[in-house]
């Protein structure tokens, strides 16, 4: 019983700590990012602290990232009162002449303390809010970024392929251009863009180039090099053109004996121009939609040229009969389901107009009498016509 009420006082304890963690106050900060330009001059930026609650609220302003030893703080601890909806605080940031070039960041956090701790030395981690701010510090000289991107397309549609060209150096870059190229294993296209001039610092530019791919869908690769006066950027980057799909176009049994183990082979077509893992579940079911045999077959491959899923059935208890071939093939999301009407005899199985020993089935032999009886009397009849025709101009 003893043992029961700690158990139970324990629970009690954890369940409370969890709903006092849940109940914090709520702290906004605004703007939440600053972007300003490289510069050597005093920038003062005003953040405002935005008390949702309406809760009592000591905080800590601290400064951090790159930038921190460029900013200066006048007030680091602020009082909101619930009365306060807000309050605005400032920092200043002054940049050195000669920053090393890229993005340089710098944090401003807003942290709650206990009260009368306004040296910070006991903060309450649960309540903290952060600014962030974004210097980009350019290049001397010449230098520019680039970006590849292209639109969607299917096969026989056009597609845009854009280089974006930013000069983040401090000359301007006079003449710009590219070259493009589509690729796969099989396959390569090459092309130069056009030509931009006089991209001044700071700005960007872009060419765009119209591909109208004529291929297969599948995977492919463009690659891209950007030239600018006397330098060069490389990119490059995996596109996929149309839609992955593949079809079942027939099945088929051969050498089989009814009770014995039946090897069917699946033949399958594929329009990526890359192989595509499937994974095959087979099953035959009787008249009743009863599932008497069942197999399948993981992690075969189908070539692009297309190829055959071989799979083996156990024909043990099976009578001979009409019965339905189901196969389902997944690959990738995509799920394709077929069935045909299968007949089992004591040496042959039929699986739609295919016979398992590779002969024409009675139907098909059918057809072939009917279509030569036509064709006969088709004949039969034109000559009639003619030897009246022939008889009546003699008269």
């Amino acid at each position: 019983m003893k043992k029961n009420i700690i158990i139970m006082y324990t629970v009690l304890c954890a369940l409370m700590m969890l709903v006092s963690c849940g109940v914090v106050h709520a702290l906004g900060i605004a703007p939440s990012l600053k972007i300003i330009d490289y510069d050597t001059l005093e920038h003062t930026i005003d953040i405002t602290v935005v008390n949702t609650e309406a809760s009592d609220l000591t905080l800590k302003i601290a400064a951090g990232g790159d930038l921190s030893p460029y900013i200066t703080i006048d007030n680091d601890v602020i009082h909101l009162s619930s009365t306060d909806s807000e309050k605005t605080f400032q920092y200043k940031i002054t940049l050195p002449k000669d920053m090393d070039p890229g993005t340089k960041t710098g944090i401003i956090t807003a942290t709650e303390i206990n009260s009368g701790s306004e040296n910070g030395t006991n903060v309450n981690a649960a309540l903290s809010v952060a600014h962030k701010l974004l210097v980009t510090v350019p290049s001397t000289g010449l230098h520019a970024t680039a970006f590849l991107s292209n639109s969607e397309s299917e096969t026989g549609s056009p597609m845009t392929i854009s280089l974006s060209i930013n000069n983040i150096g401090t000359e301007t870059i006079k003449d710009t251009y590219g070259t493009v190229k589509i690729s796969s294993d099989s396959f390569t296209y090459e092309n130069t863009t056009g030509h931009i001039n006089n991209i001044a610092p700071g700005d960007s530019g872009k060419i765009d180039y119209t591909w109208t791919p004529e291929v297969n869908p599948g995977d492919y690769t463009i690659t891209a090099t950007v030239y600018y006066d006397n330098k060069s950027i490389s990119l490059s980057k995996s596109v996929s053109i149309g839609s992955y799909n593949i079809d079942i176009t027939n099945a088929s049994v051969k050498d089989f004996y009814i009770g014995t183990v039946a090897k069917l082979d699946i033949n399958v077509s594929n329009n990526w121009n890359n192989p595509i893992a499937t994974n095959t579940e087979v099953q035959i079911l009787d008249g009743n939609g009863t599932i008497i045999k069942q197999a399948s077959v993981d992690g075969a491959a189908i070539d692009s040229a297309g190829g055959i899923v071989s799979t083996y059935i156990d024909t043990t208890g099976v009578n001979a009969g009409d019965y339905t071939l189901k196969i389902t093939m997944k690959y990738g999301s995509k799920s394709l389901e077929k069935t045909y009407p299968m007949k089992i005899s004591t040496n042959k199985i039929e699986i739609g107009a295919i016979s398992a020993e590779g002969e024409q089935t009675s139907h098909s032999y059918s057809y072939l009498y009917i279509v030569g009886a036509v064709i006969l009397i088709i004949i039969i009849i034109i000559a009639i016509i003619f030897s009246t025709r022939k008889r009546s101009r003699k008269i």
